[in-house]
């Protein structure tokens, strides 16, 4: 989302946190297109380097356990086709409760590479990767000036209304998952799957497992 008013860009990255963010700042610039959480990215056609870019990061660990429960809750919702996400939801729907075996039969690679839907590619790659995904631009991760960490939320949030000049929020959590801690979900084989999968967050926010 673009604020031509506050001069930020908040590039909304799915699965972490940023719906609570968005609502809040769409209130704050009724000009802002509020597209609605089932589109989390933005065209950036136009020239718009001199305002501040923000956006969130997440572990990943935890963002894929976020991930799995939200397209298992759609499911049995019947909210969700087959043909979207078509091997991931494939697997969420034969295996149901099983992670592990979902994360081991899914080739992330292969559905981001085969994929030109945006919405599809931004779910499966890393977070740090996802900026350009998500603007369809040439910016990437190293280009947001201010990264909120999604197990830092609100305090990190509190710092960006003060850079942009807005009134600070407590932030409610929307569309949070329920389940057991993340670390709960994984063996050593799934642990190696995402942390080749999503090295780059990993190594750029400083991201363990078990944190």
């Amino acid at each position: 989302m673009i604020s031509h008013k506050y001069k930020f860009i908040f590039i909304l990255l799915p699965k972490t946190g940023t719906t609570s963010i968005q609502s809040y700042l769409v209130k704050k610039d009724r000009k802002i297109p509020h597209l609605g959480t089932a589109r989390h990215y933005d065209k950036i056609n136009e020239n718009v380097k001199d305002y501040c870019k923000i956006s969130v990061s997440r572990n990943p660990y935890a963002r894929m356990v976020s991930l799995w429960k939200y397209w298992k809750r759609k499911l049995e919702a019947e909210d969700v086709l087959v043909g979207d996400f078509h091997d991931f939801v494939t697997n969420v729907q034969y295996y149901r409760d099983k992670i592990k075996e979902v994360i081991k039969s899914v080739s992330m690679s292969r559905i981001y590479s085969n994929t030109k839907n945006e919405y599809q590619q931004i779910h499966f790659v890393s977070c740090f990767e996802g900026i350009s995904v998500a603007t369809d631009s040439q910016l990437t991760g190293m280009d947001i000036d201010h990264w909120i960490k999604f197990e830092n939320l609100q305090e990190d949030f509190n710092i960006i209304c003060d850079k942009i000049g807005i009134p600070r929020q407590e932030l409610p959590h929307k569309n949070k998952s329920k389940h057991k801690h993340y670390t709960e979900y994984y063996d050593d084989e799934t642990k190696q799957i995402v942390a080749k999968k999503y090295a780059k967050d990993i190594e750029y926010f400083g991201y363990e497992f078990g944190e």
